[in-house]
């Protein structure tokens, strides 16, 4: 698992590379949802003064229906190769892809 010391040193650059791959995010209660990485912004903009890294923003999209009520929450997110990340705040944002239903979810750092 990163610790939150290695969530400071995470960067955008760990990720952009990552795009299209599978992320497992695991929650409270048991919940697993198998989603997909699908944009890695960063953000100079949103960046805190003297910020060892630029903030950036992860969108990641359900590869399948979930269970229309989880909005957010705190999860751990796992990939094959970065390993375990978290925990980290996950919201539920608008679906992004054109034509699907399938729910995208927002982790920031910042």
């Amino acid at each position: 698992m990163i610790t939150t010391l290695d969530l400071e040193e995470l960067s955008s650059a760990d990720f952009t590379p990552l795009l299209g791959s599978i992320f497992v995010l695991s929650g409270e209660g048991g919940t697993v949802i198998s989603t997909r990485l699908l944009s890695c912004v960063e953000s100079v903009a949103s960046t805190m003064p003297g910020s060892p890294r630029g903030a950036f923003t992860l969108i990641l999209e359900a590869t399948d229906a979930v269970v229309t009520t989880l909005r957010g929450g705190s999860f751990l997110l796992q990939h094959d190769v970065m390993g375990t990340i978290g925990p980290l705040h996950v919201e539920r944002v608008l679906s992004v892809t054109a034509g699907t239903r399938l729910p995208a979810f927002q982790v920031i750092f910042n």
